[in-house]
């Protein structure tokens, strides 16, 4: 079956000429979650983090404006969402959901959260995909399980999300 969505999507500074169609990317994610009754849940990050979670991906107006409001800039900090996923994984409505990741940078990880979070990922059963948009892919390989490169979210490989 089709279980929960955790989207944590990149808002650094370098992000902010792709921000609306990040935005319509998760927009499309949110839609697919609220017409397939999944829970959602939605990690802003750069330096710092925000979480937003929609049970069984039900969204209001106001949801919207304030997703299409937020931005949040600044540096790019992979550890604090997949921290925050993780958190969000071991809540019981969340417990099967799988993980797509969004970004268009590089980020050093240390190799001990990485070991941390792939154990994590295993005992929890769940996957993550990656989208990076335009860059290297090196930093998200050491926690994907599969990992798509684009140079903007129009391209076809984008949409391999939607199957999730």
């Amino acid at each position: 079956g089709k279980g929960p969505i955790v989207l944590c999507l990149d808002q650094s500074g370098s992000m902010y000429n792709l921000d609306t169609q990040s935005k319509g990317f998760t927009l499309a994610l949110m839609s697919i979650a609220k017409r397939q009754r999944r829970d959602f849940c939605l990690i802003v990050f750069s330096t710092r983090t925000q979480t937003f979670k929609y049970a069984k991906g039900r969204t209001k107006t106001s949801d919207i404006f304030n997703l299409a409001q937020t931005f949040l800039g600044g540096g790019t900090d992979f550890t604090l969402p997949l921290h925050e996923a993780l958190t969000i994984i071991n809540e019981s409505c969340f417990k099967q959901a799988d993980v797509v990741f969004v970004t268009d940078g590089e980020n050093e990880v240390e190799e001990s959260f990485i070991e941390v979070f792939n154990k994590k990922k295993s005992e929890k059963d769940f996957k993550v995909l990656s989208l990076v948009i335009g860059n290297n892919t090196n930093s998200v390989v050491q926690f994907s399980d599969k990992v798509v490169h684009v140079t903007d979210f129009d391209e076809a490989g984008s949409f391999t999300a939607f199957d999730m």
